[in-house]
């Protein structure tokens, strides 16, 4: 796992989702539907701390890495230590029937020699599912967050114009209600988001995200269920002398999969259109798609298929045309010993800018598990980024080694 990459809040909210989704069985069976890192190790896995219905999750990562290009830059690269503590508390309903979740973590990280970039992030997340019968549920989340940019972040302007990494404030909530009628199913998801940039200088990027998803699909067998889906996003920016106001409106074709315990996910393609308010920037459209497909060809190794694309915002040109997908694989290689390794290809289109990015990001990472409450892992990572923008260019190498106790 990539410590300098701790997910902020949508990683957070992912994981989050991930864990509501996993529950979503009426009863406290096992979910067979997990890759090999998240299936019950009795002998390792924490016992968490009962409160009542709920169970509660402590933890808390110390790691150190080397990164040999701390600001992603092409030439005069300066290398660094960075350390870095990771707090984090899950709280998890034991209910028969419904589900909540609580999230809360932290992220505070210090460099040696380069103090500017230490950074102290956080973020929370609850979300909570309502079975209204067998057939429908209702779901819902609220999160909160403080980040920062990245040096690697394509939109961050550079340690040449921006002395210490940009924070900034990410507010948002989704709501969303699932129906089965026999074969035939719908579902419904409404999203709104919020980036508000801590400063003053960068104002022109705060904005508002609103979004809407309508899913109907139908089961082509018991473990097969294809579907069409239509979206909608509205992006709002607080200074109207950005111009960058605009609509997306994005339909697809896919199907969902499960072959318990083999083969599961979903997968989908389809188009997208991006309509701006102001006639200063063109229409675009393009290909947008998705993939979070997961096998398991034994019961100690897992292969996963996870990507995106779509349009995204951007203060670099008018919009991003964002497209990437990851390929992982883990193994069990003793009770107590997990191995794995991920390459992820990832380009950004910047609409209006004449400037596309490649990235490649590689590298194996393994954790031992020394007991219930302790383990320790390292990581390796290789990234290269190709640029139409030369200064945008770089290739580091990051190297990181934690400890992670729990409860």
């Amino acid at each position: 796992m990539n410590i300098r990459r701790l997910p902020r809040l949508l990683a957070l909210v992912a994981s989050v989702l991930a864990t509501v989704i996993a529950q979503s069985a009426h009863s406290q069976e096992p979910d067979p539907n997990v890759p090999v890192t998240a299936r019950p190790r009795p002998d390792f896995d924490p016992l968490g701390i009962r409160a009542g219905g709920f169970l509660i999750y402590p933890s808390a990562t110390v790691a150190g890495s080397y990164d040999s290009n701390v600001f992603a830059t092409n030439d005069d690269e300066k290398d660094d230590f960075i350390f870095n503590f990771i707090p984090e508390v899950v709280v998890r309903s034991n209910f028969p029937r419904h589900a909540i979740i609580w999230t809360t973590q932290a992220d505070i990280g210090r460099y040696v020699s380069e103090t500017d970039e230490d950074y102290e992030d956080f973020g929370t997340a609850l979300d909570g599912r309502l079975d209204i019968t067998r057939n429908n549920r209702l779901t819902a989340g609220a999160r909160f967050a403080r980040g920062h940019d990245d040096r690697d972040d394509p939109e961050d302007p550079g340690a040449d114009v921006a002395d210490e990494p940009l924070k900034f404030y990410d507010y948002g909530g989704d709501v969303g209600f699932q129906q089965e009628f026999n074969r035939v199913n719908f579902g419904l998801l409404g999203t709104v988001d919020r980036r508000d940039y801590t400063d003053g200088d960068e104002g022109d990027r705060d904005r508002n995200l609103f979004g809407g998803r309508l899913r109907t699909g139908y089961f082509i067998s018991p473990r097969i269920n294809a579907f069409l889906q239509g979206g909608f996003r509205r992006e709002v920016r607080d200074d109207q002398d950005t111009n960058r106001d605009n609509n997306v409106y994005s339909a697809g074709v896919g199907t969902e999969i499960d072959f318990t315990g083999l083969l599961f996910g979903e997968v989908f393609g389809g188009w997208s259109l991006q309509e701006f308010d102001e006639s200063e920037f063109d229409s675009q459209n393009g290909f947008t798609y998705g993939a979070n497909l997961t096998w398991n060809p034994t019961q100690l190794t897992s292969v996963r298929l996870n990507g995106q694309g779509g349009f995204e915002p951007s203060d670099v040109g008018s919009s991003r045309l964002e497209s990437n997908i990851g390929l992982r694989v883990d193994h069990e290689l003793l009770r107590n010993l997990l191995i794995g390794g991920e390459v992820r290809y990832s380009r950004d289109d910047f609409q209006d800018a004449n400037r596309v990015d490649n990235r490649i990001d590689v590298g194996p990472d393994i954790t031992y598990f020394l007991n219930r409450n302790l383990s320790v892992g390292a990581a390796y990572t290789f990234t290269t980024r190709d640029s139409d923008d030369s200064d945008r260019e770089f290739d580091r190498n990051l190297v990181t080694v934690r400890v992670t106790a729990q409860l």
